[in-house]
């Protein structure tokens, strides 16, 4: 009997320093964190959580830490956890509430890309703590900032959808004198290939010069002929006279 109580007095001990340890490092972190040493802060809460991982003081502390390191993975991880864990309806509504923020802020990063993500968080905070300001304030900012990013999105789609339609017109264009060109030579080569078939001793037209210059040339050859014919005629001889 005296074996059993002593091996639950050194359990209990046990279990008590455990406690105390556990409890120490939670303080040693919060003291860390209040001193804005917030990689030391992190340390200690891992240190804790190593040896009590259900303490939900230390993931809740925790993801405040890594937030504040700009950790936003770690810090959306550990809200997770904290309001899945959380027995206490203030301490799940402020776990969601970081929880948004944690969402917000890698959103931001991401140039918006998950917001809706954030506004999840702040509603499922909202449903638990109805009355919190700061909660509304940040939903309506996140669901504003979303509002506008759809906006921006149409704008920006209105705006391709028309540089491609100028695009299509402009191409459009281009066929239309690719295809009006293509024409034009097909009937230069049309042309050009009737010239070659005419007949190549056609007459040329005389210009006005050359008409005159060619008259005095067939008057002057003319007279030729009719001084030949006159000097012929004086030369002959005369007719036999009749018996």
């Amino acid at each position: 009997m005296k074996k059993i109580i002593f091996f639950l007095i050194l359990s209990f001990i046990s279990q008590l320093t455990f406690s105390q340890t556990t409890h120490k490092l939670l303080r040693e972190g919060n003291k860390a964190y209040k001193e804005d040493n917030f990689t030391k802060a992190a340390e200690d809460y891992y240190k804790a959580l190593a040896k009590d991982p259900s303490n939900i003081k230390g993931k809740f502390n925790l993801g405040n830490a890594t937030y504040k390191n700009e950790s936003f993975d770690e810090a959306i991880k550990h809200f997770s956890a904290s309001a899945e864990l959380a027995k206490n309806q203030q301490t799940k509504a402020d776990a969601y509430y970081n929880l948004g923020n944690s969402l917000f802020k890698k959103a931001q990063a991401a140039k918006g890309e998950g917001l809706e993500k954030s506004v999840e968080a702040y509603k499922n905070s909202l449903r638990l703590n109805p009355d919190d300001k700061d909660t509304k304030k940040n939903l309506a900012l996140t669901q504003r900032l979303i509002q506008m990013q759809q906006e921006e999105q149409k704008q920006q789609q209105q705006q391709q959808d028309e540089n491609q339609e100028e695009q299509n017109e402009e191409k459009q264009e281009q066929q239309e004198q690719e295809q009006q060109k293509e024409e034009q030579n097909e009937e230069k080569q049309e042309q050009q290939q009737e010239g070659k078939q005419q007949p190549q001793d056609q007459p040329k037209d005389l210009s006005k010069e050359e008409a005159l210059e060619l008259l005095k040339i067939m008057d002057d050859e003319e007279k030729k002929v009719q001084e030949k014919m006159r000097k012929a005629k004086g030369n002959g001889k005369k007719p036999d006279k009749d018996w």
